[in-house]
């Protein structure tokens, strides 16, 4: 069922229009939603005064498992120069991975889609990547 009041909401406003054939949203605009929900309570916690969390190393390793140790192994592979395997390689390589990652967004290939694991990154690099 719908739990969620907000997708109840499309819902009810979509059969009030007789259901038409397309959804009165597209999955970029829901996406944007998204992301400007995360925005709004970020900056709600941030006006309330709490501390955004800062992620640690063990957080971003995950994310760097995931989506750039295919390549960037400990041996690395497809190219890579490098890899992100220990905190020392991805300390060493801060700009590198903001500026490929979060501004050029051609690392991973393609980029990495993955919301939350990309505001996980950035916001550890932003924290100047604490351990």
């Amino acid at each position: 069922g719908l739990q969620d009041p907000d997708e109840r909401d499309v819902l009810a406003r979509w059969l009030a229009l007789g259901g038409p054939e397309q959804p009165p949203y597209t999955e970029a605009g829901v996406e944007a939603g998204v992301e400007a929900g995360i925005e709004a309570g970020i900056d709600a916690g941030v006006e309330a005064g709490a501390e955004p969390e800062v992620p640690s190393w063990r957080d971003v390793r995950s994310v760097l498992t995931i989506y750039c140790n295919t390549c960037h192994a400990e041996i690395p592979t497809g190219g890579a120069s490098f890899g992100l395997t220990t905190y020392a390689d991805a300390a060493s390589r801060q700009e590198a991975l903001y500026d490929r990652v979060i501004v050029r967004q051609d690392m991973p290939p393609g980029g990495l889609r993955d919301a939350e694991a990309l505001m996980t990154l950035e916001a550890w690099l932003n924290a100047g990547a604490p351990e």
